[in-house]
Order: C-alpha cells, then sequence, then structure tokens
C-alpha cells in the first residue's frame, strides 16, 4: 500500500523537471522580438556611443537618436505582426483566465492606472500617461520578454513597450473588460 503514494511522489517529481510545453505560436512569437531586438542593437551600433553622463538632456538624446532610428527602420511595422493570430488566440485567452480570477473590484483597480490612448504600433507610448502596474501573476502566465521590453495595458489593448525607446512593438486589440461606466 506504501508504494503507491511513493509511486506518484515520483511522477509529480519527475513532471516538474520537465520542461514546460512551448506551443509553436510562442517559439514564432519569441523569434520575432529576438528579430527586434536585434534590429534594435544593430541600429545602437550605428549611433556615436553612448557615454555615462549625469546630463539628463544628452542622455535624452541619445535615446531620441535611437528612437528615430528604430522607427526609420520599421516606418512599415504593423499591427499583427509579433502578435500574430496564433499568438493573439493564446494571449487572449491567458489574460481571460486571469481575468475570470480576479473580483470586479480587482478587475477595475488593475485597470484603474492604465493609459487610455488607443496604440499605434512605432509610436511612442504616450509620455504624459501613466505605466500602471502590470500584474505580476499575468506576467508569469504570458510568454517571457527579452530584456527592455515589456507587457502593459493601454485602455483595452495589450502591448509590448520598448523601455528603452518608448516605443509601442505591437498590440492585440480590445483584450481587457471596458471600464464600468461611472
Amino acid at each position: 500500500m506504501t508504494l503507491l503514494p511513493a509511486v506518484a511522489l515520483l511522477v509529480l517529481v519527475w513532471q516538474a523537471s520537465q520542461p514546460p510545453v512551448v506551443p509553436p505560436a510562442f517559439t514564432d512569437f519569441r523569434a520575432a522580438l529576438d528579430r527586434y531586438v536585434e534590429l534594435r542593437h544593430d541600429l545602437m551600433a550605428t549611433l556615436p556611443p553612448r557615454r555615462v553622463t549625469d546630463s539628463a538632456a544628452e542622455m535624452l538624446a541619445w535615446e531620441r537618436q535611437l528612437t528615430i532610428a528604430v522607427r526609420k527602420a520599421r516606418a512599415q511595422a504593423r499591427q499583427g505582426e509579433i502578435f500574430t493570430p496564433a499568438v493573439g488566440a493564446a494571449i487572449s485567452a491567458i489574460v481571460a483566465a486571469d481575468t475570470t480570477k480576479r473580483g470586479a473590484e480587482a478587475r477595475e483597480a488593475l485597470m484603474s492606472d492604465v493609459a487610455l490612448a488607443v496604440p499605434v504600433v512605432n509610436e511612442p507610448y504616450p509620455p504624459e500617461a501613466p505605466l500602471g502596474t502590470f500584474p505580476a501573476l499575468l506576467i508569469d502566465a504570458l510568454p517571457p520578454l527579452p530584456d527592455d521590453l515589456e507587457y502593459r495595458f493601454m485602455g483595452r489593448y495589450l502591448i509590448i513597450r520598448d523601455e528603452v525607446t518608448n516605443l509601442v512593438v505591437d498590440y492585440l486589440l480590445e483584450l481587457t473588460p471596458a471600464r464600468p461606466a461611472r
């Protein structure tokens, strides 16, 4: 009789040690993100070296140069190039599952400090808009992003924001529930 619990425990340990199954769409998603980061890195190499400085103006000028270079290189970028339909469907399901776990107050609180603008690929995240807190459990459930890229909500959209250039890399359409009217 004691053999069954021991076997069950071994199966659980073995399952926990196995790498998670990654949907093929997420492999393509990561490859597209890696290409974006590589492009940004290549463009950084064309700029004068970034100096360590106390001058905010100098740091902002360098970042503006990089932002302009990325926007020019991605002038034809469109919504859905990174969030392909397959990736969008998978991520929408993850966000929907997360949303259903939250009560109405928690959902409202989550969306209370997000930018209300409509995102545009290759355009800056509104500089005057808040960078609302993104839920840690949802970050853990979503596919990981390369360094310097982050998930954010913007209105009812899930976006990928480049922290270095402040650009919207891509977004998913109307992913979150509408805010209740006040």
